[in-house]
């Protein structure tokens, strides 16, 4: 039986194609997308694969805050003024994402 076609949002229908402003990129296993600390100016579309986000305590231990999958955003704490990013993603096998 065949699946039921989802339709997109407004915001995936967005970020589901490159364009002015965006760009498509491919991630292997293990790729850090963006670290603890980096620069908070965009946020991130999961069109394929899957993605950890961990945050490292002042002690090194590492919590890990999601699993996100295709989909999905991520680094949208720049949208609420944020500008460093509080957390580090790992391209958890082949990802393609939208930024």
């Amino acid at each position: 039986m065949k699946e039921p076609k989802q339709s997109l949002s407004g915001f995936e229908t967005f970020f589901a194609t490159a364009g002015a402003g965006k760009t498509i990129v491919s991630f292997k296993k293990n790729d850090v997308i963006y670290s603890q600390g980096d620069p908070a100016e965009s946020i991130f579309y999961i069109r394929r694969g899957r993605v950890k986000l961990s945050v490292i305590s002042d002690q090194g231990r590492e919590a890990v805050v999601a699993i996100m999958e295709a989909g999905q955003f991520f680094g949208e704490g720049c949208l609420n003024g944020e500008t460093a990013r509080v957390a580090t993603t790992v391209s958890l096998g082949d990802s393609v994402i939208t930024s």
